[in-house]
């Protein structure tokens, strides 16, 4: 059998050591599906010691409060060879804050890409953020007034405001990453579960493909 460590060996150093580990503040992490629970690697509740410090320390970088900690793992190879890594990698502690996207990271060792060395202050982060969110509120606001319209009442100004509650769920479901087949089930959902209409198929699928690409342009 091709070697390997074990899940207790990942976190082989106490909680109060992620006090001298590196912040880092990015946007954006889209992919979590290979993020490990700390959990599953050190068991409960000892891993609540951990969280509680990192969430600390992520505070202090301007994280929140809402969100997953979890870990990252970083190969070996994606670091540079002056740094001479161990093989087993780096465990980088993540949170992807659910209100705006931003993801802010603990690493025991300076990460040395790009990105992160030209990552503006957390508040610059932030800051841009909540003018990109603004922006696609309003988009999401227009997608759902004039091309989803499941009840038909885009042509009538005292009904321009109808659609804010499912904007807002639709805006939150954006920036976790929705694609245009998460989004296309949960407008037919509002429409056929909570207004009691059929949706329109061809509309919802309009509607969809629209917030994605909106989401998108916004994003580049």
């Amino acid at each position: 059998m091709s070697y390997t460590i074990a899940p207790e060996q990942v976190i082989d150093y106490p909680p109060e050591r992620l006090r001298e580990f590196h912040g880092s503040v990015v946007e954006y992490i889209d992919n979590r599906v290979f993020m490990l629970d700390p959990g599953q690697l050190v068991g409960e509740p000892a891993a609540q010691a951990y969280r509680e410090i990192a969430a600390g320390m992520f505070t202090a970088l301007g994280w929140q409060g809402d969100g997953r900690i979890e870990l990252l793992w970083l190969p070996a190879f994606v670091f540079p060879l002056s740094e001479h890594m161990a093989d087993v990698g780096v465990g980088v502690w993540h949170v992807k804050q659910d209100e705006d996207g931003i993801s802010y990271l603990l690493s025991p060792v300076p990460m040395p890409f790009e990105a992160l060395h030209n990552t503006p202050h957390w508040k610059e982060v932030r800051q841009a953020a909540h003018r990109r969110r603004g922006a696609l509120g309003r988009a999401v606001d227009e997608v759902l007034h004039y091309v989803w319209d499941p009840i038909g009442i885009q042509a009538n100004p005292d009904c321009r405001g109808e659609y804010a509650a499912y904007a807002d769920r639709i805006e939150s479901q954006l920036l976790r990453g929705a694609g245009e087949q998460e989004l296309c089930a949960a407008l037919a959902g509002m429409a056929r579960n909570e207004m009691g209409v059929n949706p329109d198929e061809r509309r919802t699928q309009r509607a969809a493909a629209a917030l994605v690409a909106w989401q998108a342009s916004l994003r580049d």
